[in-house]
């Protein structure tokens, strides 16, 4: 017996930027923690990796203030959407950022330019993001 594959082959489709995806960008660029864990659900997850780093959040009480510690290394200036694709409810989003940053190191302070790719890819919910993964060069953002 051959065996069967019924896996969904469907190609992700070119989209415009779902609404909530947009809400999620300006909350990068407002650097606000609350405005941006309103984004996700209740039990939403947001995960962000870059070379070695990998940091998860909940979208729970612990995500506005984490979201607010990363904030104060980072100033995003411009996300900008490059390319952006959608299968179902799950949007791939590849970015182009840029902003000022800083090191754990350097304790927030004496902040340099930036410019990095990064891509997302959200699985939504409603109008919510239920799930988020951004991958970025963490060498390239904090500099």
């Amino acid at each position: 017996d051959r065996l069967q594959d019924d896996r969904d082959t469907t190609e992700p489709m070119a989209v415009e930027v779902p609404e909530i995806v947009e809400r999620w960008a300006e909350a990068l660029l407002s650097g606000d923690g609350a405005t941006y864990s309103a984004v996700y659900t209740e039990k939403g997850v947001n995960t962000s990796s870059g070379g070695e780093h990998r940091e998860k959040t909940y979208a729970d009480s612990t995500t506005a203030p984490m979201a607010d510690m990363w904030f104060s290394y980072i100033t995003l200036s411009e996300v900008k959407p490059i390319r952006v694709f959608a299968d179902g409810d799950t949007v791939f989003v590849e970015w182009e950022w840029s902003g000022t940053s800083s090191t754990l190191e350097r304790g927030g302070a004496d902040q340099t330019s930036f410019s990095a790719s990064a891509f997302t890819a959200f699985e939504l919910e409603g109008t919510l993001i239920a799930r988020s993964d951004t991958y970025f060069d963490y060498e390239q953002v904090f500099n």
